[in-house]
């Protein structure tokens, strides 16, 4: 490995796909995705319960409901629409928050992985 990549760097190789003018146009077109009081209540309420679990001792903080917000634009832009669904947020609230939150002990013993614990809180949090 240390010969391969001491030659050069595997980055030179690739192609572009898109250039700076095009991402700064999906940036806006995400940004103009409409979402609601109720969506973002519920996003709310879903970074809370993350703090207020049993089973986590570091839930999801303010920053993560912004993302979770932010890539639940994307996706309903990559699906056409200009708003926001549940759904997309159920969809991405596990790859969103997985890594922004630590299983307490009773959360290991129970649940036994963050998404496990994710998943119940998705289950009990209902938009």
């Amino acid at each position: 490995m240390l010969d391969h990549y001491s030659a050069g760097s595997p980055l030179d190789a690739l192609t572009p796909v898109t250039d700076p003018e095009q991402v700064a146009k999906a940036i806006t077109a995400i940004g103009r995705v409409h979402a609601s009081e109720p969506v973002r209540r519920y996003i709310v309420e879903l970074i809370r319960a993350t703090r207020t679990s049993p089973e986590l001792r570091l839930g999801a903080s303010p920053r993560a409901g912004l993302q979770l917000l932010r890539t639940a634009r994307a996706r309903a832009a990559m699906d056409g629409r200009a708003h926001i669904l549940p759904d997309d947020v159920q969809a991405l609230a596990v790859p969103v928050l997985d890594h922004r939150i630590l299983l307490s002990s009773q959360g290991r013993l129970s649940r036994g992985s963050t998404v496990e614990a994710l998943q119940a809180i998705l289950a009990r949090v209902g938009p």
